[in-house]
């Protein structure tokens, strides 16, 4: 894949096109906006290029974290960081397995992606692409994994209130 190579001049060079994939695809996660996910991986490419990280094999949880503390850092700036409340409930799912077997096609997604939260679209992100366990999704994002758990419930929630076409088979 191309994407990024055509859209971000220079650092090709730097980074291998398949991090910056990667990167580009993180950060779409985030701001559902080519542009402004190409703007994040450029910036923060450029702030790693001036401080690297110590252990260069962890240049891309390195590219990760900056990227997503730029995009946070915009949304302050801008005071629409969206607030997420979260309440420990009872109702929570307890096995990852369920959750997992949760399928989401193209067209959901779609009608899907512009109700989350930007912290939902990061677990949605690293859960469904990235393919990590919930486990790991806490552990990357310094949170307990019930709150993982309980974003997945509500993604799942609001998958389920898509609208139906006139067979009762979501698009």
């Amino acid at each position: 894949m191309r994407l990024i190579a055509n859209g971000i001049r220079g650092l090709t060079m730097q980074f291998p096109a398949e991090l910056l994939n990667r990167l580009f695809r993180y950060g779409y996660a985030f701001t559902l906006q080519r542009d402004s996910a190409l703007d994040l991986v450029q910036q923060a490419c450029e702030k790693v290029l001036r401080n690297p990280p110590a252990d260069p094999l962890k240049l891309e949880i390195y590219l990760k974290v900056t990227l997503r503390n730029l995009y946070l850092d915009g949304w302050r700036k801008q005071q629409q960081y969206p607030l997420e409340l979260f309440v420990e409930s009872e109702h929570v799912a307890d096995s990852e397995q369920s959750v997992e077997q949760s399928f989401i096609n193209q067209q959901q997604l779609e009608l899907l992606l512009p109700r989350l939260s930007p912290q939902q679209r990061e677990v949605l992100y690293l859960w469904a692409v990235e393919g990590h366990s919930t486990s790991e999704i806490a552990a990357h994002l310094d949170e307990p994994r019930g709150t993982v758990l309980a974003r997945l419930s509500r993604i799942r929630s609001l998958l389920s209130d898509l609208p139906r076409d006139a067979y009762g088979v979501r698009p």
